[in-house]
């Protein structure tokens, strides 16, 4: 399994490579999802893990919210995580 930091690398790759803008998100808000993809029409709220990581309350709190409201927000783990979620756009 890939650490955190692979996973990122990879959807930077991939959003590069797709004409997607990808926005990391500073983390002012406890819990927020670190990334934003863009497309045409279509934004994603992803949150990244890897190897050993877990998703806190706080993130499983904004994923929620953010699904509430008719986002896309999910967590990828892997690359072929990646792979998936880039495929909604």
């Amino acid at each position: 399994m890939e650490s955190e930091k692979q996973v990122e690398k990879y959807l930077v790759r991939r959003c590069k490579e797709l004409s997607l803008y990808t926005v990391k998100v500073p983390a002012t808000s406890t819990g927020f999802p670190d990334r934003l993809v863009i497309g045409q029409g279509v934004t994603l709220y992803i949150e990244i893990k890897g190897a050993g990581g877990r998703v806190s309350v706080a993130q499983k709190l904004w994923l929620a919210r953010l699904r509430e409201k008719g986002h896309t927000a999910m967590v990828v783990w892997t690359k072929e995580d990646v792979d998936t979620a880039l495929s909604l756009i």
